[in-house]
């Protein structure tokens, strides 16, 4: 790392804990001056900025799955290469989502951090009761492999499916290739959506103090400082548990002898 990329992620990092900050002052100040429908009110807004960030985080993952595995894909040479390719990249994906979930269900049962919130989501109330109570039990192997078959490949950028993209990708690319200078206009199209698409990622998570500083004073707006307390505990966790589950999946991959399709997917794969 460079030092001017130090000092520009210590700016940063100085930019999350002032929004942190600033969230908790404006929350606790709009709490203990407005009236309860006033809080409301104020909090509904705020909470604007977080709901738009989350949108646009969901917003970049499918077409920037698409794109690097369509590009990295038709830049290979030969149909044994490709089905490598293919077979790690469905192994990537699938695996490290089975262990990314594996973590996160393991440390969730042994440590309930929620269990100290007693909170009811807002909107509970208004589920249908096939919605509240799940049948987790009720899996089948014949849809899960025909999951992962998309009707339309439109849908699964709608629906972020990633394995369904993943699969399509695979198809794409590899067609690409097959193709090999007829295609060449397509593939340098990806390429350049797959450096747009990082462009625009780099902006959104610019605009994470935002959504801190948003989140944090919309709920301590309506809850009070006293959320801090029993909040901070599954804070703590879900960070101690994503850097674990990244952990595991990339020991996974060094013990399974093979590199992630892209290695800048990552961070999506492990935390999405």
């Amino acid at each position: 790392m460079t030092v001017a990329a130090w000092q520009q992620n210590r700016g940063f990092t100085g930019f999350l804990v002032g929004a942190t900050v600033c969230g908790v002052g404006v929350g606790w100040a709009c709490n203990a001056l407005l009236a309860p429908q006033q809080a409301t009110a104020v909090a509904a807004d705020l909470s604007i900025i977080t709901d738009i960030f989350l949108r646009l985080i969901r917003m970049i993952i499918a077409p920037l799955v698409l794109a690097s595995l369509v590009s990295g894909i038709a830049r290979m040479s030969g149909a044994s290469e490709i089905g490598r390719m293919g077979l790690k990249a469905m192994i990537w994906f699938v695996g490290a989502s089975c262990l990314s979930l594996m973590v996160g269900l393991s440390m969730a049962r042994w440590l309930k951090p929620g269990a100290a919130l007693h909170a009811e989501p807002a909107f509970a109330h208004a589920l249908p009761v096939a919605a509240r109570d799940v049948d987790v039990t009720n899996f089948s192997v014949a849809e899960f492999v025909t999951h992962l078959v998309p009707r339309s490949i439109v849908g699964a950028m709608a629906g972020n499916e990633i394995l369904q993209i993943v699969v399509f990708s695979i198809l794409l690319g590899t067609a690409a290739a097959s193709l090999k200078d007829r295609a060449e206009r397509l593939v340098e199209l990806f390429e350049q959506l797959t450096a747009v698409m990082f462009k625009i990622t780099d902006y959104v998570m610019k605009t994470a103090p935002l959504a801190i500083f948003s989140a944090l004073s919309s709920s301590i707006c309506i809850h009070g400082i006293g959320i801090i307390h029993p909040t901070w505990v599954p804070t703590i966790l879900s960070s101690i548990s994503s850097d674990l589950s990244r952990k595991v999946v990339t020991s996974a991959r060094c013990w399974g002898g093979f590199l992630a399709p892209r290695p800048d997917l990552e961070c999506y794969v492990t935390t999405y």
